[in-house]
């Protein structure tokens, strides 16, 4: 939160491609499996999970990966 104005500032991390990191998971909208250097972004949600977006190659698409038997 900012002292000055009361606002509640994002915390973000940016995600520069690393060929050794795995997949984030699948495109939700084409299927095909997303290489970990298409990560756009990282964040923490308000129960402390992580949240990642990434382009998918195949559609070009920004999405929110989908992991095998994930419930959406």
């Amino acid at each position: 939160m900012c002292d000055e104005c009361g606002s509640v500032t994002p915390s973000f991390a940016f995600i520069y491609p690393d060929p050794d990191s795995s997949s984030p998971g699948s495109c939700p909208d084409c299927g095909q499996p997303l290489p970990s250097g298409w990560t756009l972004i990282t964040f923490e949600r308000d129960d402390r999970s992580t949240g990642v977006f990434a382009e998918c190659p195949s559609c070009g698409k920004v999405v929110r990966p989908s992991y095998v038997g994930e419930k959406v």
